[in-house]
């Protein structure tokens, strides 16, 4: 029982990164799929992509720039309307 707190305390001081949300994707409609995995193909097509293009910071030398591609799509079993499974990519 004594090892739990050290190993607890091992994987704690050895994180190197976290990742939360994408700051250069932050508008809701921008891109969906990194927003919100768990709504891939919840929407009223059956198929659905998008391109983003962000270009930040204009006043210095080299501007940042951001890229981005997404496609989802829903697919329905044959016998049930009501319930689909998603399906869908970001580059």
């Amino acid at each position: 029982m004594k090892k739990y707190p050290y190993i607890f305390l091992f994987v704690f001081l050895n994180i190197i990164n976290v990742y939360s949300q994408d700051i250069h994707f932050s508008k809701f409609s921008s891109a969906p799929l990194l927003l919100n995995p768990a709504l891939t193909g919840n929407f009223s097509c059956n198929l659905r992509a998008g391109l983003n293009y962000r270009k930040q910071a204009e006043s210095i030398t080299v501007p940042f720039e951001t890229y981005s591609a997404f496609i989802d799509g829903k697919f329905m079993p044959k016998n049930n309307k009501r319930s689909w499974w998603g399906m869908g990519g970001v580059f």
